[in-house]
């Protein structure tokens, strides 16, 4: 394979147009919006200290992982899902996440300004962002397949990203925050307990 310089792995688009590398500072841009709702693959407390402690609320709702086959909830909250969890657990993932948030951040996740969850009984394969600001009312929907950690956004690592980014498109905002408040937040439950 050839290591082409030029090759731009991580597409931005912006409101419709192509744009160049955008900072994650800029994309989760917490001087502009204050509030984030996400479903998301995973997150390091890495990226959660850097670029998500300056909002007043974050929620965060991780996928289930990865389960082979799985069409239907029953099929979801068999052996396989059963075991996931258990491992989950046993490799302390929760726990390690936890340490490794700043004591700020430690903070708000006890007091429920920060909260990350996860469904134990749905497969969740979505990923979308979600930043609002009840004040200004400025919103922003980033959709792809980028998740809360540094490796997402790496222009080195071997994988392609497609970052699509809408400016206060309220149709669209809203079709993602009305299926997130009625359907998925009610399933989640606790991932830092």
């Amino acid at each position: 394979m050839v290591n082409d310089p030029n090759l731009k792995k991580i597409h931005i688009v912006f409101n419709g147009q192509e744009t160049p590398p955008m900072k994650i500072s800029q994309l989760f841009d917490a001087r502009r919006f204050n509030r984030l709702t996400a479903v998301t693959g995973d997150v390091t407390a890495d990226f959660f200290n850097r670029y998500l402690s300056n909002f007043i609320k974050v929620e965060l709702a991780l996928q289930t992982p990865k389960v082979s086959d799985a069409k239907t909830a029953d099929e979801v909250i068999t052996k396989e899902a059963l075991a996931n969890a258990l491992l989950t657990v046993a490799n302390k993932r929760p726990a390690k996440l936890f340490e490794g948030l700043t004591s700020s951040n430690q903070a708000n996740v006890l007091s429920g300004l920060f909260t990350v969850e996860m469904s134990p009984v749905q497969a969740l394969h979505s990923h979308f962002y979600l930043l609002s600001n009840h004040e200004t009312h400025d919103t922003r929907v980033i959709l792809g397949s980028i998740d809360l950690t540094a490796d997402s956004f790496n222009k080195d690592r071997n994988q392609f990203e497609e970052v699509l980014v809408f400016d206060n498109d309220i149709r669209l905002f809203q079709n993602l925050s009305e299926p997130f408040t009625k359907e998925i937040r009610p399933i989640l439950r606790p991932y830092l307990t």
